[in-house]
């Protein structure tokens, strides 16, 4: 078996080792630019036209404060940049593609009348031809529809525009624009673009979708995030080092397997991904460093909680293997941590790894990529009270189901992806349609979708659903060797 969990892959060396370091405890692979999660907001559906049926849980996207229902079997992905987003939907059954953004003027007077006014007269010179007989300019978008419109207690404007046919044989297309000013110099826009021969059913969706958009008042914004912290913060302040040892005791070893269920059911034919071994004990700061204990110092012999990932992850004709060690002290003042990767691509064989160290709130990071190249140190600032360590993070959701109190939980924790302390959210629900389970849905930060945990009533888990449909699921290591040698997976 593999001396190592799971990763992701990137362009660049450093953001690489940083994606397989933050895809080790949820997924693989991290992107930057990811599908859209099913956000924890508590807002309820409105009543949906016939014919359109919604998610079940509010898509989010946070640095909009925005969220809204898209309907069943959507496809979505964000970007985003700071205070800009922008997600865009393809909608079921080939319907069209629906983008959602923010966008900022410097001109704090500018109304949604101005800038629909502006976007319908670019629209309209953006396709046309010039008339050769009169020389005059001829549009080949016509205003079909323009409406006031109502949304959150927010006034805006939307307007449909038809597309005549392409010279290269497109078909008439028609676009959809909903604008909302949210405050002064800032709105959001809904744009769909479908096809004019669906362009009943796109509209009925598109304003369904429209309809459900919760935008979020700054202070409640600020006052959920201050509750969720503040919830996070008394769990773990109520764990004492006899919890660590229990939590130690409970899940001391499992192994995860990555796969992409069948349509048959049949797991010989679901395709596989990658698997890992999760280890949870007591222990000290030195066990993380790798020196020998004859070396060691007082501050090595601190006593904590330590958590190990060792896994292999397969994308393609990529091979990661990982091997991660997180150590907490009893305080959680103090913690360490190490990452080890080797990616493997046909002969080639990219080695690199993280180290991280912190007292208090102050933190260093060391990056290194090969044996040659210069390791890049980085110090990420904590800022803020509510701060989860490495090690907390990646047994986070038996915590929180040990809790057993629904609500949202929120932390700032150090995020490889990115190299930075960001706020992650993690949400309990016990769902009212499925009574004795609980699900967790965790969220490293507001680009990256969130992963949904499924427990049983014992507070076992049952299995991790990615938001590209693979799962984690538990698995026995004889279970988990057999099924790989039968695909004739690697296992060494």
């Amino acid at each position: 078996m593999p001396k190592t969990p799971p990763t992701a892959s990137a362009r660049q060396p450093v953001r690489r080792m940083a994606l397989f370091a933050a895809a080790v405890a949820l997924s693989l692979p991290a992107l930057a630019a990811a599908q859209s999660s099913q956000g924890s907001s508590s807002q309820s559906r409105s009543a949906e036209p016939v014919g359109v049926r919604l998610q079940n849980q509010a898509t989010r996207i946070d640095p909009l404060d925005l969220s809204f229902f898209l309907p069943q079997g959507s496809v979505a992905e964000t970007t985003s940049f700071g205070a800009n987003a922008t997600m865009g939907v393809e909608l079921p059954n080939k319907l069209g593609v629906l983008v959602i953004k923010g966008q900022r003027s410097n001109n704090n007077e500018l109304t949604v009348k101005e800038v629909a006014d502006s976007m319908i007269e670019q629209l309209q010179q953006s396709r046309g031809v010039e008339d050769a007989r009169t020389g005059n300019f001829r549009s080949a978008a016509t205003l079909i529809d323009r409406s006031n419109v109502r949304v959150s207690g927010l006034s805006g404007e939307r307007f449909y525009l038809r597309f005549a046919p392409g010279a290269t044989g497109t078909p008439a297309m028609v676009r959809g624009i909903s604008i909302f000013r949210t405050e002064p110099g800032r709105f959001i826009i809904f744009d769909l673009m479908t096809e004019s021969d669906g362009f009943d059913t796109a509209r009925r969706v598109y304003e369904t979708v429209v309809g459900t958009a919760q935008i979020t008042d700054r202070d409640a914004l600020a006052a959920r995030r201050s509750t969720a912290i503040a919830n996070l913060r008394a769990v773990l302040d109520s764990l004492t080092p006899d919890d660590l040892k229990r939590i130690a005791e409970r899940y001391p070893e499992r192994w995860e397997r990555l796969h992409t269920p069948a349509a048959s059911g049949d797991e010989m034919d679901a395709t596989e991904h990658g698997y890992r071994r999760i280890r949870i004990r007591t222990g000290v700061r030195g066990e993380v460093s790798g020196r020998p204990e004859r070396t060691w110092r007082a501050g090595d012999r601190i006593p904590g909680l330590i958590v190990q990932l060792d896994a292999m992850a397969l994308e393609s004709e990529l091979r990661v293997d990982t091997r991660a060690i997180y150590f907490v002290s009893e305080d959680f003042k103090e913690e360490s941590w190490t990452v080890k990767m080797a990616l493997r691509q046909g002969p080639t064989t990219t080695e690199s790894s993280i180290t991280g160290a912190r007292s208090g709130t102050s933190m260093t990071v060391q990056l290194q990529q090969g044996s040659s190249s210069a390791p890049i140190v980085t110090r990420p600032v904590i800022q803020g009270e509510g701060y989860i360590s490495q090690a907390i993070m990646h047994i986070l959701a038996p915590i929180l189901v040990e809790n057993a109190e629904t609500g949202p939980y929120a932390g700032y924790a150090y995020n490889p992806s990115t190299n930075t302390i960001s706020l992650r959210w993690d949400t309990v629900e016990q769902p009212a349609d499925k009574p004795g389970l609980w699900i967790i849905r965790s969220r490293p930060d507001d680009n990256t979708p969130a992963v949904n945990h499924v427990f049983n009533a014992r507070g076992d888990l049952m299995r991790s659903e990615m938001h590209n449909s693979r799962l984690w699921e538990p698995i026995t290591l004889d279970r988990l060797v057999n099924l790989w040698r039968r695909k004739g997976l690697p296992l060494e």
